[in-house]
């Protein structure tokens, strides 16, 4: 699974206020891939471990200018994209700028608009997910949920690898 940084962004990430994030790169990055949120993902210190925040899913993925959080032909309320991007008092230039402070480049660059929802471990009514072992090694390993009595019996024939208990939220 693959870790993405909130390091600008931990403790929204930890209120589950943030639910938008702005990237470059990511190219590989699908609609239903499960990634985990951490506090800083990279310049770690010998010894020093990620801090996992949450486990997100991600549900939309589009390739759009930076400058156009600020356009109200795109966002006629850019204030609500904003505070899903974390940053509720925030104006669109500021936040532009902080990008740009933090990632470089220019207002003019596509990103990423990155939307995702929180996957919350929990104990209660859980959904079963089970994963699949891949059927090369290119390839990455299938996410498929199940009820309970689904995912034992695949996981007593050998056809799943693991399964958590998870609710979508």
């Amino acid at each position: 699974m693959r870790s993405m940084s909130f390091m600008l962004t931990t403790q929204q990430i930890l209120n589950q206020t943030k639910t938008i994030t702005r990237r470059l790169g990511w190219k590989s990055l699908e609609v239903g891939d499960w990634v985990q949120a951490v506090e800083k993902g990279q310049g770690l210190k010998k010894g020093e471990r990620m801090k996992r925040l949450a486990l997100i899913e991600i549900v939309s993925i589009r390739k759009e200018r930076l400058a156009q959080i600020g356009y109200p032909v795109v966002y006629p309320d850019p204030k609500s994209e904003l505070a899903r991007e974390g940053f509720p008092d925030m104006t669109p230039d500021q936040f532009i700028a902080m990008f740009l402070e933090s990632m470089g480049g220019e207002p003019d660059q596509f990103v990423r608009r990155i939307e995702f929802r929180y996957v919350d471990m929990v104990k209660e009514n859980p959904i079963y997910v089970l994963m699949t072992n891949p059927p090369r090694k290119d390839s990455r390993p299938r996410l498929a949920t199940f009820d309970k009595a689904k995912a034992d019996e695949w996981k007593s024939k050998g056809e799943g690898r693991c399964h958590y208990q998870v609710k979508m939220l």
